[in-house]
């Protein structure tokens, strides 16, 4: 068994002290960066990963956001119940893996309704790269909606690019290694939320909403502000655990969309008749009592201010966060889906599900 602990560091790792946490699959908290807040000078505080420059940290305000931002319009999720890309109950009495109504906004609008107290709840949660896409890196045509914003943000994490090392082609095996390319993300994405926003439980995976299914990733998230902390609670800790989960509480549901009525303005549920089913945890909230099953042994993290959690490849979380509003940055690497880890977890969590 692979315990139920998550490694705590005071500063960024080195890349070969990522490596060799990437090789043990176990979340890691970055504590250095809050930790130091009390001594270090603001030049030194901007340098979020090894050297490279995060003016975001000591910079965001909501102000200074709105005024970079301007009139720039924005992608923004829209629930009833604060709950985008989730199993959710439809009033026919069938569960559907809902999507949430994407509204555009300015940044300035979202700030507004995230302190309004609005019917609805909104949720800046882009996973398309909304800050960098996988094209920035290549010859691709990149277009973000946040590219004034991007003077502030690295692209990329300096210890987790040299750690992962070069992307061969994986279809050449004898690929020679001067061939290879560094590894660079395939997505880099900006969350802005409050308190009402919560995830469903899910993999470190990212959801390609062209195609209604995932893929795997090495995901970094770092917390840039919050009044009282984001929680990452219930995260299941080995692959044992996962596997546990994963043949127990995953379901094909069909899928759905809130889309906004035009009478009213209210949000319904729309039925993808030709979408193929959606494969999701049923476990809505782990909180509740016996949602997970008895071999699940889930650790809460908490994350403040500059803080930042690695979260490997294939870990189930759920995402709660306090306050009115946070700000968050992820990186997310493509991940290698090679080796002994991935024969037994897939052979383990089956090609079915009920």
């Amino acid at each position: 068994m692979n315990g139920s602990s998550y490694h705590v560091l005071d500063r960024p790792p080195t890349p070969l002290e990522f490596a060799r946490l990437v090789h043990l699959s176990r979340p890691v908290v970055i504590r250095g960066i809050s930790y130091e807040l009390h001594w270090v000078s603001l030049e030194r505080l901007t340098r979020c990963f090894s050297g490279i420059e995060c003016p975001a940290l000591t910079k965001w305000t909501d102000d200074y956001l709105v005024q970079m931002m301007g009139d720039q319009s924005i992608s923004v999720a829209v629930t009833p119940n604060g709950r985008a890309d989730a199993v959710t109950r439809a009033p026919d009495g069938k569960l559907y893996f809902a999507e949430p109504f994407i509204d555009s906004m300015t940044l300035r609008d979202l700030f507004e309704k995230l302190r309004s107290g609005d019917t609805n709840v909104y949720y800046l949660q882009s996973q398309n790269g909304n800050l960098y896409s996988q094209y920035f890196f290549s010859d691709g045509e990149d277009v973000s909606e946040f590219a004034s914003l991007r003077a502030d943000v690295p692209p990329e994490v300096d210890f987790v690019r040299d750690a992962l090392g070069s992307s061969p082609d994986h279809h050449h095996v004898l690929q020679p290694l001067r061939d290879c390319v560094d590894r660079t993300p395939d997505a880099v994405n900006l969350w802005i939320g409050s308190s009402d926003s919560v995830t469903s439980i899910h993999s470190a995976r990212r959801l390609l909403r062209e195609h209604v299914h995932c893929r795997p990733w090495y995901q970094t998230f770092h917390i840039v502000t919050t009044k009282r902390g984001m929680v990452f609670g219930r995260s299941c800790a080995t692959h044992a655990i996962i596997v546990a989960l994963l043949t127990k509480v995953e379901r094909l549901y069909p899928h759905a969309v809130y889309t906004r009525a035009d009478a009213t303005g209210e949000l319904y549920l729309l039925p993808s008749h030709e979408a193929s089913p959606v494969r999701w945890s049923s476990v809505s909230d782990p909180d509740l009592a016996d949602a997970l099953p008895p071999e699940a042994h889930p650790i809460q993290i908490t994350l403040t201010a500059g803080d930042t959690l690695y979260l490997p490849v294939g870990w189930w979380h759920f995402v709660r966060q306090s306050g009115d509003v946070t700000i968050a940055l992820n990186w997310w690497y493509d991940a290698e889906l090679e080796g002994v880890n991935w024969v037994w977890l897939n052979m383990l969590r089956g090609d079915h599900v009920p």
